[in-house]
């Protein structure tokens, strides 16, 4: 969480991609082959299913790493609140006689029927998406025309058994409890008298009985809770913040500044703002890293021993991710890893913990066992779903609210206001002939071909695709109104999942205090 500059920002944004034509390379000196221009050393040797991606980022230097092949996800996305459906639809016309017609150049599909007593209409598929799971969700149906036509969602192929008739205006139909992850699709049927309807619009819309307005936030740098305590709770306290997440200072293991971390936690209590400890490094997946996280953990299980109530910490959490380790994929920094170290830490803090985790890790067999593994030890989980539109964030959101219905744990939704540098990434894969090759020798070293080709001795790589992948579609870059507004737009649907506990805020501003002035530093 706190690499959104860094690591973070660039694992998260590599997910999102639009494929452009690639730029040329500069004209080498000659060489075998097409000519041939160095191109960097990679952290180590790509494995057999790894690509090499090299990411450049705007005003900032090339970089070099390697990722696992995409694999195909266990789980197909689901349909996104906050859009009109149509988009997402393709549009089916059945019945024996073929009395009904579609058209709809405008997207909005209008269907027209003879009369006849065939059961006849048209099917709006939504392939490959899937129904969201673990709320109460209904389909608005906005739609104009004759009256008799009636409309149900069902499976893909599915018959219609119980089919509602379609309002004009806007009407619901609730969403069935579809049996793995088949598509859906909208049977809309025609009356035996015939008839036109047009399809304005589809929306998916949560039904919330109670909004949950909450924000938490992060102030990473430990200065900020011990030179100007006040200061920090009154900006908390301005911006409706009820917990924030705070690193602790550790040092031959135990916290330190005591007394001024008690002083902080008690002044906080009183303003109704709660004081969790957060801690984040890759490398606590790894031996010598865990070893060190664990000491930090009985430290701090060591000041939640002897701190009075007002004075104890709400908890700590967890934001590892140990994706963004040249190593990930290979020994202790794989899944298994890193359940393994959130058991351990767990243990060692004397209780369970709070995760911070990207939206993608159940979209995979691994990601869904490794979810398992650590629901003992989680206390609740902080997703990092930085996006800046509403569609997105419910879709990238979906899984893991699911999961935390499902598992009874509060989940958080993570929104980014900090510095996010547009990117290009560039994805390589191996191949027989390439205009990428990792050179022969006990050093991962690179070169660029100006054309394909291959170099005896070389592994190929061919590029697979180029992407830009732009901040503002992560970040509200400072602007703390936008972010708020997108939060309090968006809580009534997400509280439609029980344990949604609202919003957390990274790369908020604490150079000012409430009242305007300076405030910690």
């Amino acid at each position: 969480m706190r690499y959104a500059g860094s690591w973070c920002a660039l694992f998260l944004a590599i997910l999102i991609a639009f494929f452009l034509d690639t730029p040329a390379v500069a004209s080498p000196p000659a060489a075998k082959s097409p000519g041939k221009l160095p191109a960097g050393t990679l952290p180590r040797k790509p494995g057999m299913n790894e690509d090499i991606v090299i990411v450049t980022p705007s005003g900032g230097e090339r970089r070099l790493t390697l990722r696992t092949h995409v694999k195909a996800p266990t789980v197909p996305p689901p349909l996104p609140l906050f859009t009109d459906l149509l988009e997402l639809s393709s549009t089916h016309v059945f019945g024996k006689d073929r009395r009904c017609q579609v058209s709809g150049d405008d997207g909005k599909p209008h269907l027209r029927c003879r009369p006849g007593a065939s059961v006849s209409g048209i099917r709006l598929l939504f392939d490959p998406f899937r129904l969201p799971r673990g709320a109460p969700i209904d389909l608005h149906v906005t739609a104009s025309g004759d009256p008799g036509f009636r409309a149900e969602v069902t499976g893909v192929d599915a018959d219609a058994n119980r089919p509602l008739a379609v309002k004009q205006g806007t009407g619901s139909l609730r969403l069935p409890d579809l049996p793995g992850y088949a598509p859906p699709q909208l049977v809309i049927m025609a009356p035996p008298e015939g008839g036109e309807l047009v399809v304005n619009r589809l929306e998916l819309i949560t039904a919330t009985s109670r909004p949950v307005i909450a924000f938490s936030a992060w102030a990473w740098e430990p200065s900020l809770w011990r030179t100007n305590p006040a200061g920090l709770v009154a900006s908390a306290n301005a911006r409706k913040i009820g917990r924030l997440f705070v690193t602790l200072e550790v040092d031959d293991g135990e916290v330190l500044h005591r007394d001024d971390l008690r002083r902080f936690v008690r002044m906080a209590r009183r303003a109704g703002l709660e004081i969790e400890a957060v801690e984040g490094d890759p490398r606590m997946v790894l031996p010598g890293g865990l070893e060190a996280a664990l000491a930090r953990a009985n430290a701090f299980a060591d000041y939640q021993r002897n701190a009075a109530g007002a004075e104890k910490l709400a908890g700590i959490q967890y934001d590892v991710e140990p994706y963004v380790l040249a190593e990930w994929g290979e020994g202790a920094a794989t899944y298994e890893g890193w359940a393994h170290a959130i058991l351990k830490l767990s243990k060692a803090a004397g209780e369970p913990i709070d995760l911070v985790l990207p939206f993608w890790v159940s979209g995979s067999s691994e990601g869904q066992s490794f979810l398992r593994r650590i629901s003992p030890a989680a206390r609740g989980l902080t997703i990092m779903s930085y996006r800046t539109k509403p569609s997105s964030l419910a879709q990238i959101a979906e899984p893991l609210l699911a999961w935390g219905a499902a598992e009874a744990k509060p989940v958080r939704l993570a929104l980014e206001a900090g510095p996010i540098a547009d990117e290009v990434e560039q994805v390589y894969r191996e191949a027989a002939i390439g205009t990428l090759a990792v050179l022969p020798g006990p050093e991962a070293r690179i070169v660029m071909l100006e054309k394909p080709g291959e170099i005896e001795g070389a592994r190929m790589f061919a590029l697979q695709g180029r992407e830009i992948v732009r901040g503002d579609r992560i970040s509200f870059f400072g602007d703390e109104e936008k972010m708020m507004e997108l939060a309090l737009r968006t809580s009534a649907a997400f509280s439609a999942w029980p344990t949604f506990a609202g919003f957390a805020l990274h790369g908020l501003d604490w150079t000012i205090s409430a009242g305007g002035s300076p405030g910690v530093p």
